[in-house]
């Protein structure tokens, strides 16, 4: 025999074991503790920015690529904007703008790469992941 030997589990320690597993209690019911998941006010304004951005620049795509912006990504777009300028405190409007601003280019630049790239791959990455970044903004609000 060589150095390497295989193990092989007999087939009846294999059953028990699936049998003890099986009858181990499951926690069916899992409830996650939201006591952990303290949001400052500044966090949530700069999610809330960083939506309105993303927002934007699918607003702006849809028009220059569809012949116009949808009714509810505008009135997504409105909404945002109003959470924003609901607890933006007055000295952080600069700020506010700049996580716009640059959500807005970050978006943008994801959409061109899904609409021009000549990779189907990469097309189909870049469409995935703003699908996956839009639908974690529109998860903030009601509809």
């Amino acid at each position: 025999m060589g150095a390497l030997k295989t193990y092989r589990i007999p087939y009846f320690v294999a059953l028990c074991l699936f049998v003890v597993f099986q009858t181990l209690p499951v926690r069916a019911n899992f409830s996650p503790d939201f006591s952990t998941f303290d949001v400052t006010p500044d966090q949530q304004l700069r999610q809330f920015a960083i939506c309105a951005g993303r927002l934007s620049a699918i607003t702006e795509h849809e028009r220059l690529f569809e012949g116009g912006a949808s009714e509810a990504m505008t009135a997504q777009r409105s909404a945002m904007l109003e959470l924003v300028d609901a607890i933006m405190p007055p000295d952080q409007g600069r700020e506010v703008l700049s996580w716009r601003v640059n959500a807005k280019a970050a978006q943008a630049a994801l959409l061109s790469r899904a609409t021009f790239s000549f990779d189907a791959t990469e097309a189909q990455w870049a469409q995935t992941i703003s699908d996956r970044l839009l639908a974690e903004c529109t998860g903030f609000l009601l509809n």
